[in-house]
């Protein structure tokens, strides 16, 4: 989520001056453009799931895991086994040549992380930096946001933004 200091230790969302935080094109992240993080294979992905209508609210096919906990997603297996997660983009920004699974929800509900029915099998090949798609709010997402994480042997691994300022979150700390 892109967030900015309030003062005081708190932080806000980025929404226009005096916007309805509620409305998702009044995000500042709303709709920008993702890139891949790594470079590798697509090993699973959804393109389609529909965005949670107003930030803050979640569909029922979310809560009952007929659509993935991060909406619209692609993981990216790199070379040395490293997978790269993009979530919660817009419904259909993700090209099909990257992702063929194009229903909007699954047949059978999935809780899983990399659900079985979004595996893809001989997935395309994707440079670091190459487009993805757009941040939005699909799947279990409260807000406007993209989801980014990397696990290799099922454990978390670091990531090294070359661009962006981040900072850690402790309790609510900074």
């Amino acid at each position: 989520i892109a967030l900015r200091p309030a003062g005081n230790n708190q932080w806000s969302s980025l929404v226009s001056d005096g916007a309805d935080k509620t409305v998702n094109s009044n995000h500042l992240i709303y709709g920008r453009k993702v890139y891949a993080m790594v470079s590798g294979t697509v090993v699973s992905c959804w393109r389609n799931a529909p965005e949670n209508a107003k930030a803050g609210t979640k569909d029922a096919d979310v809560l009952n895991f007929y659509i993935g906990v991060g909406g619209n997603f692609v993981w990216i297996k790199s070379d040395d086994g490293v997978y790269a997660l993009h979530a919660h983009l817009i419904p259909g920004t993700i090209s099909s040549s990257i992702c063929p699974n194009n229903k909007t929800r699954f047949d059978k509900p999935s809780s899983y992380t990399m659900p079985p029915e979004a595996a893809v099998t001989g997935g395309v090949k994707i440079t670091k930096g190459q487009y993805l798609g757009l941040a939005g709010t699909s799947g279990n997402s409260t807000g406007p946001h993209v989801h980014v994480h990397m696990i290799k042997d099922g454990d978390p691994y670091p990531m090294k933004f070359e661009h962006g300022q981040t900072t850690p979150f402790t309790n609510g700390s900074t």
